[in-house]
């Protein structure tokens, strides 16, 4: 997710590097104090409301970069509230696994704190593996349409036959139209 930010900021964004680096400061520096927040407020409430606020406050964090202008300071209150949902959701990730692997060794005697760690880790992997199998996949469709559009309005293929057509050729063959006026 922090290189992700920096991408978002420097090329969606266009942020220069003063900027980018100020709000990678801030994002970082909340990112700690988050880790101790959640301990704390899991310690006085329970962990399971921690998450659930801390996906909310991801959920509101993405509507706000979704929906207000990014060149304001909408942009530091979504690195805020990112940074304390996602944080939040990630220390409580582990701390519950830790908290199911102690469970199964009072009741089993065994230790399995590593077979926890590493089935969080192969999901994560496994999901941003789908993930961009599904991006990739989806996004080779405009990719496609993009390149049929380029090499049927230049003639160099055809693909219209009975009543099927393509953009590329539709294009062609309005082209004299748009010239005369």
């Amino acid at each position: 997710s922090s290189g992700l930010l920096v991408y978002v900021l420097s090329y969606v964004f266009v942020y220069d590097e003063a900027q980018t680096s100020m709000v990678y400061l801030v994002q970082g520096i909340l990112v700690i104090l988050t880790a101790i927040l959640a301990g704390c407020v899991a310690n006085k409430t329970d962990k399971k409301t921690v998450m659930t606020g801390s996906m909310l406050l991801t959920i509101i964090a993405c509507l706000i970069i979704g929906f207000l202008p990014s060149k304001s300071v909408w942009l530091y209150t979504y690195v805020a509230i990112y940074a304390l949902g996602n944080s939040g959701f990630w220390t409580m990730i582990y701390a519950m696994s830790y908290d199911s692997a102690i469970l199964e060794q009072i009741e089993t005697g065994k230790k399995p704190d590593g077979l926890y760690t590493s089935l969080i880790g192969l999901f994560m992997k496994f999901g941003n593996a789908l993930g961009t199998l599904i991006t990739s996949s989806v996004l080779v469709i405009p990719g496609m349409i993009y390149s049929e559009t380029n090499l049927s309005y230049l003639g160099i293929i055809n693909l219209s036959s009975g009543n099927l057509t393509s953009v590329g050729t539709l294009l062609a063959s309005g082209q004299p139209y748009l010239s005369t006026f």
